[in-house]
């Protein structure tokens, strides 16, 4: 046999057990109108002072924002850690995988999301512009399951750390919604870098800051 139809065989198999081990991740986030506290201590946490007038005077404000749920049901929410502030809960990846993310807007606007790094077709690509795809406008009360891939492409080139962090966002009208809150952090992980103890939900078994 030829070197040539052994290196067919060879990337063949590779790509026959990357396949296997790769995992889909499922994710069940809700858009939600919340009221968003800036500074509950009241006080400016860099120096310690107490906030200036006039900022004091209003604290809290109307934001939108991803909220992580255990199942599609929605009922109960996951824990976030609070050093994400207001943004969305981490979606993890290993290159490979799939995510499926099932999106309820309970939003009083139609919102969407749309991952960047990762690899869809339009009808997942949550970006509202014409032709409207199905993915791009999620009404209030409806739902909407996004498909997404992390590819090669998705993860840490060579030289990089083993993760590298993308962002998701609504993005119907994304300046607005992106400063109302709903945003959050994408983790791609090479393969096989990923720590087991990391949050990473997954059928198969088995850091980002951003001003508050």
């Amino acid at each position: 046999m030829s070197s040539v139809k052994f290196r067919a065989i060879g990337l063949f198999l590779l790509f026959s057990a990357s396949a296997c081990l790769a995992a889909t991740r499922h994710y069940y986030i809700a858009a939600e109108d919340v009221a968003w506290n800036y500074a509950p201590s009241g006080r400016n946490l860099l120096n310690g002072n107490p906030i200036p007038q006039p900022w004091a005077l209003k604290l809290e404000w109307p934001k939108t924002r991803y909220i992580e749920y255990t199942d599609d049901s929605f009922t109960g929410s996951k824990p976030q850690p609070e050093w994400l502030g207001i943004l969305g809960p981490i979606i993890r990846a290993e290159v490979g995988d799939e995510i499926i993310v099932e999106f309820l807007n309970r939003s009083r606007s139609g919102h969407d999301m749309h991952p960047h790094g990762l690899r869809y077709d339009k009808n997942n690509e949550g970006s509202l512009y014409l032709p409207v795809a199905k993915g791009a406008f999620v009404a209030p009360g409806a739902r909407y399951t996004y498909h997404w891939f992390a590819t090669l492409e998705s993860g840490p080139a060579p030289g990089q750390p083993s993760s590298i962090v993308w962002w998701y966002h609504s993005h119907v009208d994304p300046a607005i919604e992106i400063n109302a809150g709903l945003i959050g952090p994408i983790i791609v992980t090479a393969k096989g870098k990923a720590n087991p103890a990391s949050s990473m939900p997954s059928t198969a078994s088995s850091s980002a800051t951003f001003p508050a």
